[in-house]
């Protein structure tokens, strides 16, 4: 097939893709694959790792990714460098993670590469942590507009006391649509005028394609307080479970009120779990990551530009 073919079919799988018409899409996109079209490759992997059309299968949307980054596809480096870190359908390998968003970025994925690496950098995952260079990454992004980084920014301006800034980069995120930015705004005004209008978001959050850890911890704090719902303690403890299940796995949650809340329910001063001061300690620490003097003093230097 000559390559303008090749690229059209390509093409035409896409606008079905948009049209949710995925077993027409995925024909076509084998049938461009075949001749080693890397987009193509990298599409088919996307199917498998949504499940879009097919059964979600991390293991095969692993191996697309691979074949596609073999060549070039720089989303499919991206997306490889993800799966990488987080142990999705290949056996986990922090160091291979950083290489390949290195990589991504290098090639001009900079939009949602330098975001993960800059998160695993703040958190030290897989390289030594350096919030200095967390930061400047996290900038890189949010100055394409990735939601994801503008969040980001957000919680450690809001949580550092620059609050106007702060609330300002996570509406704007919010705004995009981004579940974790719309989940904290929720939270926020529950927190400041009671409003228990919650539930009804996290309903809403919790039947989407992305759900944020910090959920779940939502959702027990809803049950186990009666917020908008009748109490249920038994439905709180299996929240709060899932949530550190999650966040044990992944290390997932980007808002460190959900650390303190996890934290509260290892007190023994009415948490649902016994108490456990090792526990508890633990997820103060987490919380505490977000607000470091130093953290403060580099954000502080940037405050102009969001000003």
């Amino acid at each position: 097939m000559e390559s303008a073919k090749i690229e059209a079919t390509y093409y035409r799988a896409l606008i079905l893709c948009e049209q949710s018409n995925y077993k027409d899409a995925m024909q076509l996109l084998r049938e461009a694959a075949a001749f080693n079209h890397p987009m193509s490759i990298y599409t088919i992997g996307v199917l498998y790792e949504n499940g879009y059309g097919v059964r979600k299968n991390y293991k095969l949307a692993a191996d697309y990714y691979q074949q596609a980054a073999k060549l070039g596809a720089v989303r499919a480096i991206h997306n490889l460098a993800t799966f990488y870190r987080k142990g999705h359908g290949i056996k986990q390998d922090l160091t291979e993670a950083v290489v390949l968003y290195k990589k991504a970025m290098s090639l001009g994925e900079i939009e949602l590469a330098p975001y993960n690496l800059g998160t695993m950098y703040f958190k030290g995952i897989g390289v030594r942590e350096n919030t200095e260079k967390a930061l400047g990454l996290y900038k890189i992004s949010a100055d394409t507009g990735a939601a994801v980084a503008k969040f980001a920014l957000g919680i450690l301006y809001y949580s550092n006391g620059m609050i106007d800034i702060g609330k300002s980069l996570i509406n704007e995120a919010a705004e995009i649509g981004n579940q974790h930015a719309i989940l904290w705004t929720a939270v926020e005004e529950y927190n400041n005028n009671g409003d228990i209008s919650l539930i009804e978001v996290l309903k809403e959050i919790i039947n989407s394609e992305e759900v944020p850890t910090e959920t779940y911890v939502w959702l027990g704090t809803v049950y186990q307080n009666g917020i908008g719902v009748k109490v249920d303690i038994q439905m709180a403890r299996q929240y709060y479970l899932k949530a550190i299940k999650l966040e044990k796995h992944v290390g997932s949650i980007e808002d460190p009120r959900a650390y303190k809340m996890l934290a509260k329910q290892f007190s023994g001063e009415k948490g649902v779990f016994k108490k456990n001061k090792e526990r508890e300690d633990f997820y103060l620490w987490l919380a505490s990551t977000y607000e470091k003097s130093r953290l403060k003093k580099l954000l502080e230097k940037t405050i102009d530009k969001y000003e």
